[in-house]
């Protein structure tokens, strides 16, 4: 219900003038939903900026690395555990903000940043730790394994064009492989000789498993028997 502005008189929504003093009549309620419609009802938070997410991490990193120098100087006067903790946070840094920093930083260039800032800290542990002669032999190959791991699976679980199943088999061949991999470096460094005996316990499942699933996938019959079975 409203009322003239003018003279008072009680009005019918539907009345553009007063029958009393003909004056036009506003409509307050009409135009208050007229103002709603012409904003969108459901208003979407904007996201904030790729680079404003990585200055703020940076700064969270920058907090427990000033913190950790202060207590090394403070102690004895010397930087004894802190590059430690800086060197974990620059690959953190390197993790998980730098690609926000460069959002159209391809992928296979980021997975080798990853790995040089790995193998970096681990350089970094044995000069601190005054041994350094396992880094390139032992940590730099198992650095660039567990890299190419990872991109493999994420460039595969990326790929449309593959199967659930197909893409299951290749996660499990490529662990078990990896797993070998790692045994092999292991047993070069330490003994100079190829031996392999637990990594031996991981490829061969991972190969039964992969060829269970690929079986699956190449028929079709089996493939609906189990969806039948499932469904039960």
């Amino acid at each position: 219900m409203s009322y003239c502005y003018n003279c008072g008189v009680e009005l019918l929504n539907t009345e553009a003038v007063c029958p009393l003093c003909h004056r036009k009549i506003c409509n307050i309620e009409n135009g208050a939903a007229a103002l709603k419609r012409a904003y969108p009802a459901n208003l979407e938070k904007v996201p904030q900026s790729n680079k404003r997410l990585a200055v703020i991490g940076l700064i969270i990193l920058l907090i427990p690395a000033l913190c950790c120098l202060a207590a090394d100087i403070l102690d004895n006067g010397k930087i004894n555990w802190g590059p430690y903790l800086w060197g974990a946070e620059g690959c953190i840094f390197v993790y998980l903000f730098l690609p926000e920093l460069f959002s159209k930083l391809r992928l296979i260039i980021r997975f080798v940043l990853n790995a040089v800032v790995t193998a970096g800290y681990l350089y970094l542990i044995g000069l601190t730790a005054n041994a350094t002669n396992w880094v390139l032999p032992l940590g730099l190959p198992i650095t660039l394994l567990a890299s190419a791991l990872l991109y493999s699976f994420i460039k595969t679980a990326k790929t449309a064009k593959i199967s659930l199943l197909v893409k299951l088999c290749i996660f499990i061949g490529a662990a078990g492989l990896f797993s070998v991999a790692v045994e092999a470096v292991i047993g070069l460094y330490g003994t100079a000789k190829l031996v392999l005996n637990w990594s031996l316990l991981v490829l061969f499942p991972s190969l039964v498993i992969v060829g269970i699933l690929f079986c699956i996938e190449s028929s079709r019959t089996l493939r609906d028997k189990i969806r039948q079975i499932l469904s039960l």
